[in-house]
């Protein structure tokens, strides 16, 4: 038998209504009709400090954040356009997708 695939979205919107967490939860709602398992990380739930890297322990909640992104066959990522870019919300959470060395 064939394992589904795992698809991780990650939404990067801090706004308590957001039209690009809307997105990303049809998204994964379409990857999850097509046979996928699906996990939602909405950033606003995450409650990852700010990331610096010459900190050598890592938070938990960034460890956990890695595992799953890691684990993923899959990624969706979503974030609102803020002066031409991501969110700097988003781009701290996408920094610490690099853990240092253990």
């Amino acid at each position: 038998m064939i394992q589904p695939l795992t698809i991780v979205g990650v939404g990067g919107s801090m706004a308590s209504t957001s039209s690009s967490l809307a997105a990303l939860t049809i998204a994964l709602e379409g990857a999850a009709e097509a046979g996928a398992d699906t996990r939602l990380l909405d950033i606003r739930r995450l409650n990852l400090p700010i990331y610096d890297p010459e900190l050598r322990h890592v938070p938990e909640a960034a460890r956990q954040f890695c595992e799953t992104v890691y684990a993923a066959d899959g990624l969706i990522w979503s974030s609102p356009m803020y002066h031409g870019g991501i969110s700097g919300a988003f781009n701290n959470t996408l920094a610490r997708l690099h853990l240092p060395p253990i």
